[in-house]
């Protein structure tokens, strides 16, 4: 695309010979497009938090997942607060 600008002069001979347009709707497609009607879905809200470790604690919790085959450490702690009765 180049960036050169129309003259006066060539604007005017392409709107001489130009046409518009306008394409509405007619009642029934109005119709139609207004039965149409979106639910909102409740969207479920996260909140997250971290835990801090110190190093020697961190790696343990880290053995501890791997020997034990989880995968994540937020499913965990998730399913112990679960477990717990705390949510």
């Amino acid at each position: 695309m180049s960036s050169k600008k129309l003259s006066i002069e060539a604007l005017n001979a392409i709107q001489k010979g130009s046409e518009v347009v306008e394409k509405t709707n007619n009642e029934e497609e109005q119709i139609n497009n207004d039965d149409i009607v979106r639910r909102k879905r409740p969207r479920k809200q996260y909140r997250n938090f971290s835990v801090n470790f110190e190093i020697d604690d961190y790696n343990k919790f880290q053995i501890y997942l791997n020997e034990n085959g989880i995968n994540s450490g937020s499913g965990f702690i998730r399913e112990l607060l679960k477990e717990n009765g705390i949510i």
